[in-house]
């Protein structure tokens, strides 16, 4: 298993892609109604937005960012709207946002939301902060403002 491949599966992220979809398309199975006048397109339409509202809740974004004073939304904010059996099967993913960008952590790795690239380097304070602090990034020499995926050497 590769480092990128190493930090994916220790934040969780795979295991929660596969929960969001699979509950994204159960609601739609469940939704659907030809009769009714539902389309083809309804279906992949709301299956997209099923699956961001899943997302938004495993990651904690969006209409389900903890209030500026708590660390998590309340589980029963999560649970509100979805299936019983999807909210019990729901990953947890432990957010830990730094200088108000979303995070999350897990096995000593951090994660956040859209990023691809680490900087490698003193770019910012909040860079430095994360690659010195959480993320296993290897620095080389002389290389500021560098920049590279993880699992690239």
């Amino acid at each position: 298993m590769g480092e990128r491949d190493l930090v994916l599966a220790s934040l969780g992220i795979l295991d929660t892609n596969v929960w969001a979809q699979g509950s994204a398309y159960r609601q739609v199975r469940q939704d659907y109604n030809l009769a009714g006048g539902h389309k083809q397109s309804w279906i992949g339409y709301n299956a997209y937005t099923y699956l961001l509202d899943r997302l938004d809740r495993v990651f904690q974004c969006g209409e389900f960012a903890p209030p500026p004073d708590q660390d998590s939304a309340g589980r029963d904010v999560l649970a509100f709207g979805i299936a019983d059996r999807d909210f019990r099967t729901m990953p947890v993913l432990h957010r830990r946002d730094l200088n108000s960008s979303p995070g999350w952590t897990a096995d000593g790795w951090r994660g956040g939301r859209g990023a691809r690239r680490l900087p490698v380097g003193p770019v910012l304070p909040t860079g430095d902060t994360v690659a010195d602090a959480d993320v296993r990034v290897r620095r080389p020499a002389g290389g500021q403002g560098e920049s590279r995926a993880i699992g690239e050497a």
